[in-house]
């Protein structure tokens, strides 16, 4: 198995600089390769059965060539639509407590 066939989900959790991640995704992926699942593209990608639906929606052939999934509305599972290995990116920020 070759790294270009594996299908990469990125779960973007907020404030942990996905938006810096997505324009580095942009700038290095055909659009047709990109998938992109946030709230302001279609407000159906808050739901899971709106992920579901649109991806099941998709031509088998527009399906294949994506490489890349990101968004908040990404979640664990989405490689079940896929017929290709898939890996899973999630950043966690660590963040600093401070107690007065």
């Amino acid at each position: 198995m070759r790294d270009k066939d594996i299908l990469y989900i990125i779960i973007h959790i907020h404030k942990t600089g996905g938006t810096t991640l997505k324009s580095h995704i942009r700038f290095n992926f055909k659009k047709e390769e990109i998938l992109l699942l946030y709230r302001n593209i279609n407000p159906d990608f808050v739901k899971k059965d709106g992920v579901e639906n649109y991806i099941n929606s998709l031509p088998l052939e527009k399906r294949e060539k994506i490489k890349v999934i990101i968004g908040h509305g990404a979640y664990w599972g989405l490689h079940e639509l896929f017929q290709k290995p898939c890996r899973y990116v999630i950043f966690f920020r660590n963040p600093v407590i401070i107690w007065f």
